[in-house]
């Protein structure tokens, strides 16, 4: 009951926060979240791509890639592990993308995953309070971006967050 009521809380300071706006790298953003998320020995994780600059809130941003990140190695079921981190340029946006090869999620949950308290194994199997996507989801929006889920049972899954090319600054 104590970690609900705490995950409750958690979400609702998720947009309430007005962190403060400074110039920051994704680049340090992705590699501070790396060091965070405790991969062990069997993960192996790749940055790839030039992240560029941006002028926004670090701390929620730090929060969205070290809950991305994170999911991709707690919810991995293979012995050796995989996560590939990526930006590249896509039109108009900046796309970034994190890519594990764990279970992945059938295609009728890629919407569930995203709403508060939704868990995809029973809370008695895999302990979880169901808030940490429903936060990055928030968090992403709330800076005008987007994020999608393509996944494949068995293949793993890839979380793109796509933000406007204007509200960020390339190196």
């Amino acid at each position: 009951m104590e970690q609900l009521i705490n995950a409750i809380l958690e979400y609702s300071k998720a947009s309430k926060h007005k962190g403060t706006q400074e110039l920051f790298s994704f680049n340090e953003i992705v590699h501070n979240a790396v060091d965070l998320a405790g991969a062990d020995s069997n993960c192996k994780i790749e940055i790839s791509g030039a992240m560029p600059e941006y002028y926004g809130d670090k701390v929620k941003y730090q929060q969205v890639f070290m809950n991305l990140i994170s999911n991709g190695i707690k919810h991995n079921n293979k012995e050796q592990k995989h996560i590939e981190i990526s930006c590249h340029e896509e039109g108009k946006f900046w796309e970034f993308k994190i890519k594990d090869n764990g279970p992945g999620i059938d295609k009728r949950y890629h919407e569930k995953v995203f709403v508060i308290f939704q868990t995809l194994k029973a809370r008695d199997e895999f302990e979880s309070t169901g808030i940490g996507l429903s936060i990055v989801k928030k968090i992403v929006e709330e800076a005008g971006g987007s994020i999608r889920i393509e996944s494949t049972p068995g293949e793993g899954s890839a979380f793109s967050l796509l933000y406007q090319k204007t509200r960020l600054m390339h190196p």
